[in-house]
């Protein structure tokens, strides 16, 4: 399954500068936008099944790489919450790949791809 959000995630030294409010309105607002950009879509797995996730910034700006990767936090929230995946440890959460690709900033949008963990995955995560 792969939902597609319009915007940006912020980076995480940005959010870590924030006041505790506007991170809390951060992740209600991609929580929302989760919900929103699943509540069509049929579910074809246990929530409990190990996944691999695979989040895609399409942005104007990249982002350092270490950035990047802390920036999904709110999106694996919000994925957490909408019971696509059952919990962002390393039991359920098997695989996370962040990628950066540029665009235009009229198209910056964020993709979040998440697919049932291989055997092999399984195997790398220690359970």
């Amino acid at each position: 399954m792969t939902i597609t959000i319009p915007g940006v995630l912020p980076s995480s030294n940005a959010v870590l500068r924030w006041h505790w409010t506007r991170r809390a309105r951060l992740w209600r607002e991609w929580s929302r936008a989760v919900w929103a950009a699943t509540r069509a879509t049929p579910r074809t797995r246990s929530v409990q099944d190990p996944v691999a996730v695979e989040v895609v910034h399409h942005r104007a700006r990249l982002l350092d790489p270490d950035n990047a990767v802390g920036a999904v936090k709110p999106l694996l929230d919000a994925l957490v919450a909408a019971g696509l995946v059952y919990d962002d440890s390393t039991q359920y959460l098997r695989r996370l790949t962040v990628i950066q690709r540029p665009c235009h900033r009229a198209t910056q949008r964020v993709e979040a791809s998440i697919r049932p963990a291989t055997a092999r995955e399984a195997l790398a995560s220690g359970r």
